[in-house]
């Protein structure tokens, strides 16, 4: 998408993408507007990409050369091109494209040969192109106004079945066929139509607008929102005749312009777009988006999850009944005294402080009951006050209150005495070693609910101490993943039904089912694939709510997250403690059932020492964490409302202060007083920056995803300085040492036990060509994590794979599971060796602990890390004989196996290439 214009803005307020998924579902539709970026990815070139095209064709047109010659490079053409007396080489090419057009591309037949050339219908249309038909079949955009000569809204909305006819509209004798409300999809194409010689390219064709036509669109953008896509903005034939001109008859366009910009970059405007943002003033907004493609399709997911009828050709739907209606808005049966009025106002003051707003008065009846207006929680029904469904569901007094179906079913099954112990019992009659099946119900508001199964679960996910060199305890589940699982039970469930909630627990695995599958948003994202494929390819996003007054609360408790978190976490906490999970509705979406196995180890634990041996293989057991020693004291709290694509900005910026964010809040531990700060004051809220004790950090319930962002950035840093290259992955970072000016780098180091050298980069050469294929580095996974009050840097040894020896992966997806079995044949005393050499250069192999600077600016502020792997460990490493391992010098077999398979891939890995570059050329 182009961003040619040179301007740029002050600080402004950008809307989000989701902005315009909202338009799509007001009754006035929104008109699209479609520049050059939106077709790029189509294979339709920008004007600063068509300035060398032209070029190129004009020289071949002079010098009598097949435009489709493979042969003819930029040297043939470019000192050409430059001597043309029109050429100006310091202005941006986009800025020279009418120039060029009307000095290279005569006569007018010449100027239509190269348009066809270029819009190429064999090309096919890009993602965005088919998703914007779908949303032209639905009727939620009617008219699409391009600059662009190409006819891929046309084609591809009549690929689309629904769509019968398109209204293309090219020249004035087509302006009989415009309306303002077409009953067919239309196209207006305002630069004209090359194969009608009416395209306006020319400089002198692009000053002005025909009037007539401008005249026919004053009141479809008078009455409609205009998103305007890929557009430059330097025509004054579009921003003055147009736009700018017609402002004030356009009521300065009361329902506004969205300017769309790209994610990753301030907006730029050229003059034209600052003089029109003036004009109209807040009615003009920008938005940030991905790109034009990603634009389209979260839309049309928005469209499909909230449209019944997919293909819907503008037959009007009916108005919304109350069944029809989410379920925890409707009004319930119960009046305010049938509701627990303590548990309400204690929860309505914390969800006040965890949304940042200021204490609601709860003195009187009727400041209570204004608050449970503004949350959702209570609705008139004529003169009478009652409660939501949601605030009977949080805050009903008594079960004979409660919605009927508002239970959780539990069956504990397995021998006795562990059901006994689970359900917290005494033993009676039966022997402990006997089957047995209990079955029991849980009743009352969802907190109590969420209180009794969460003691429940606890109980059956007793820690057990894992045997080793060094014992380390255990849990059967990671308890993480049974929390999020219990509150999508209680969050996600469908209430109206009969059916209760049901959880089945034995030895080996817990069930969870729900009534109610996915809703109808969270289905729409999903296309072809099951929820759990999605979720394990990486999506943290799936967002849908069910009820969005229970998870509104459930998310102010800190029991949910509401950022499509939740089973991504599961996913993860799973695979981290050795457990398996599976989760997804039924055939019929009648319900979500999830399942998560027991570790294996917890099946044989001890009763009487409860401890348990190992059920894998191999077990890495040496110490990986460098424990946190010392905070600096204090810590700055800044509010803030900027979105995370605005932190993003300032974070990834070089260079920034090391800060976490979080909830609205900034933690920062620099003084900001440095100019390298002054991107992040930018997004902080004047009068909401407070200097508090590091504890409050540490204790706050949202440490966890505040300090590793802050943290990271930190080490990162200071493992540049140390001369790593560094790579960031989600939340944690890996750190290599390059290759010495393309030689093999060796460190010297203090090992465990003796002076030591280590190669930490060296070439892999082919052992049929004699050629370096790929450079293998040594590397470390660093990530920071909590262990109840104590952070702790976690280290992980593994490799990178590079094709330079510095920066240049390995480029296929396939290097991943190759690098995965190149680090799982270190056993435990090479790993042992990996983690003191690792410890050894990130304290630059000072004693006994080392500092990272978590500020910037005079006044350096530091954490103090332990650096040493404790002694008793060194002791059992000597004694079981690993103080003796040493690394191969040699490759086996296995490694040979791998470096072959590893040359392959890089080899079809170029190939495909080749093939890419051919077919471009």
């Amino acid at each position: 998408m182009e961003s040619d214009s040179t301007t740029m803005t002050s600080a402004m307020p950008t809307l989000r993408a989701e902005t315009i998924a909202a338009l799509l579902q007001r009754e006035v539709k929104p008109v699209f507007f479609l520049g050059a970026g939106a077709s790029l990815r189509s294979g339709i070139p920008l004007a600063g990409m068509l300035v060398a095209a032209i070029a190129r064709f004009a020289y071949c047109k002079v010098h009598n050369r097949n435009p489709d010659d493979p042969t003819l490079m930029p040297s043939d053409w470019l000192r050409w091109l430059e001597n043309q007396t029109w050429y100006q080489p310091h202005v941006p090419q986009a800025n020279l494209y009418p120039m060029a057009v009307e000095h290279l591309l005569q006569p007018q037949s010449n100027r239509k040969e190269f348009f066809q050339r270029i819009l190429r219908p064999d090309v096919p249309a890009s993602e965005g192109y088919h998703r914007l038909a779908h949303l032209l079949a639905r009727r939620q955009v009617r008219t699409v106004l391009t600059t662009n000569f190409d006819d891929l809204v046309t084609r591809t909305a009549l690929e689309t079945p629904a769509v019968r006819h398109v209204e293309e509209i090219f020249t004035e004798s087509d302006h009989t066929l415009f309306r303002t409300n077409p009953p067919h999809p239309q196209v207006v194409y305002l630069h004209g139509s090359v194969k009608h010689y009416t395209d306006r390219n020319l400089i002198r064709e692009t000053q002005t607008l025909d009037p007539n036509l401008a005249d026919l669109l004053q009141p479809l953008l008078r009455d409609h929102p205009l998103v305007v896509i890929g557009y430059r903005g330097t025509e004054p034939s579009i921003m003055k005749d147009l736009l700018i001109n017609r402002a004030e008859r356009c009521g300065r366009y009361r329902e506004g312009i969205y300017w769309c910009h790209l994610t990753g970059s301030s907006p730029t405007e050229s003059p034209l777009v600052s003089e029109l943002r003036a004009t109209i003033g807040n009615n003009f907004q920008f938005v940030e988006i991905e790109g034009f493609d990603e634009l389209l399709i979260a839309a049309d997911r928005s469209v499909q999850a909230s449209s019944t009828n997919m293909w819907s050709l503008g037959a009007p739907t009916a108005e919304p009944t109350a069944s029809s209606q989410v379920h925890d808005l409707q009004a319930s049966s119960l009046r305010l005294p049938e509701l627990n009025e303590s548990l309400l106002r204690t929860k309505l003051v914390e969800y006040a402080g965890a949304m940042r707003m200021s204490p609601p008065e709860l003195r009187t009846s009727e400041q209570l009951w204004a608050a449970m207006l503004a949350q959702n929680l209570a609705i008139a029904v004529g003169t009478d006050r009652r409660a939501t469904k949601g605030g009977q569901l949080l805050f009903a007094k008594s079960e004979a209150q409660q919605i009927d179906a508002a239970k959780i079913s539990v069956t504990v099954s397995g021998l006795h005495s562990w059901v006994n112990e689970v359900l917290d019992q005494p033993m009676v009659r039966e022997p402990a070693n006997e089957t047995v099946s209990e079955a029991l119900t849980l009743t009352g508001d969802l907190w109590s609910q969420l209180d009794q199964a969460s003691n429940l679960l606890s109980r059956v996910n007793r820690p057990f101490r894992m045997k080793g060199p060094v014992s380390q305890s255990a849990y059967p589940y990671p308890p993480l993943a049974l929390k999020e699982l219990l509150t999508n039970l209680l969050a996600h469930r469908d209430y109206q039904g009969g059916r209760c909630a049901m959880m089945t627990i034995t030895r080996e695995e817990i069930r969870f089912e729900n009534p109610g599958g996915l809703v109808d948003s969270v289905r729409g994202q999903l296309e072809d694939e099951s929820i759990q494929q999605v979720i394990g390819g990486g999506t943290r996003r799936l967002k849908g709510y069910r009820n969005p007054v229970v998870a509104d609360f459930f998310f102010a408790a800190g029991a949910m997250d509401k950022e499509g978190s939740g089973l991504p976490d599961v996913v993860q906490e799973a695979a981290n403690n050795l457990n398996t999970v599976f989760f997804g509705p039924t055939t019929d979406n009648a319900s979500f059932q999830a399942v998560i196995r027991c570790r294996p180890e917890s099946l044989h634990v001890d009763q009487e020492t409860k401890t348990a041996r190992p059920q894998q293989g191999e077990l890495r057991y040496s110490p990986n964490l460098l424990r946190i020693m010392e905070w600096p004291e204090r810590v700055r709290k800044l509010g803030t409302v900027a979105s995370a694509k605005e932190l993003a900005r300032v974070e990834m910026s070089s260079p920034a202060p090391p800060f976490g964010a979080y909830r609205n809040w900034i933690w920062t531990f620099s003084d900001l007083a440095s100019s390298n700060a002054h991107g992040l004051l930018n997004l902080v809220i004047e009068e909401e920056q407070h200097e508090v004790d590091t504890a409050e950090l540490l204790s706050d319930r949202d440490a966890g995803a505040i300090l590793p962002r802050l943290l990271n950035a930190a080490l990162a840093a200071h493992l540049k300085q140390l001369g790593m290259l560094v790579r960031f992955e989600q939340n944690r970072l890996r750190a290599y040492y390059p290759s010495n000016d393309g030689n093999p780098k060796e460190i010297s180091y203090k090992s465990a036990f003796r002076q030591s050298k280590r190669t930490v980069a060296k070439p892999i050469v082919s052992r049929t060509s004699g050629k370096v294929v790929y450079w293998e580095h040594k590397a470390v996974s660093l990530r920071f994590e909590r262990f109840a009050s104590t952070w702790a840097l976690s280290l992980l040894p593994g490799y990178v794979f590079t094709m330079d020896g510095y920066s240049q992966p390995i480029a296929s997806e396939r290097i991943g599971p190759l690098s995965t079995r190149r680090a799982a044949r270190d056993y435990n005393p090479t790993v042992l060796h990996d983690l003191v050499f690792w410890s050894r250069m990130l304290s630059a192999q000072s004693e006994p602990d080392f500092s990272v600077s978590v500020s910037d600016g005079p006044q350096r502020k530091v954490i103090r890390l332990a650096s040493l792997i404790p002694t008793f460990v060194f002791q059992e490493a000597i004694e079981s004989g690993i103080a003796d391992a040493r690394e191969a010098e040699t490759l086996t077999e296995s490694d040979l196996d791998l470096q072959e398979e590893i040359e392959q891939v890089i080899a079809e890995s170029a190939e495909t290439e080749e093939e890419d570059e051919a077919a471009d050329r």
